[in-house]
């Protein structure tokens, strides 16, 4: 399998899903709808669905997922962004989680990893932000406590700009 071939092997070995992917996307016309699209939206809920009452075609989606997890780095991405990212969020998820194969979980694990590090960075960026205010902040008190008379009324605006995190003129 590959990226390219991942909507027509899913089609040709999932018949059902041909069906409703041409009524989900008859807006398309003649083109066909990208495997992201397929992914999402009919094959994941298809397996949280099948995961609660049918156990053989459950194994076979999740064997059809193991098989594109596989295939390629394309493939793999597709099923950390598609799978990977929504798994904590479906009904069945631990389920679909527990009938995983190798390569389907390590493309779930990769997804929630690049969420961490999504985390993680927003929380420098945040922290470095708050640091320079903070260093403007303190930077502005220390000449406030020097100056004298107008001076510190001028120091005392651009301290509280610095903290709202604006530029201001020092002081």
């Amino acid at each position: 399998m590959t990226y390219a071939s991942f909507n027509s092997e899913l089609f040709q070995r999932f018949p059902q899903l041909k069906a409703a992917s041409d009524k989900e996307f008859d807006y398309f016309g003649d083109e066909e709808p990208g495997c992201y699209l397929v992914f999402g939206i009919l094959l994941v809920p298809e397996i949280d669905d099948a995961a609660s009452f049918d156990t053989d075609y459950f194994r076979r989606l999740m064997g059809f997922v193991e098989e594109a997890a596989s295939a390629d780095p394309d493939c793999f991405n597709l099923v950390a962004i598609q799978l990977g990212e929504v798994i904590g969020t479906l009904k069945h998820g631990e389920l679909i989680q527990s009938a995983a194969g190798l390569n389907t979980l390590r493309a779930i694990t990769s997804a929630e990893d690049r969420a961490r590090l999504g985390r993680l960075h927003l929380d420098r960026s945040l922290l470095a932000s708050l640091g320079r205010k903070i260093a403007s902040a303190i930077a502005g008190v220390v000449v406030w406590a020097i100056a004298g008379g107008k001076k510190r009324k001028k120091c005392a605006g651009a301290i509280a700009s610095a903290i709202a995190g604006k530029k201001g003129k020092p002081c």
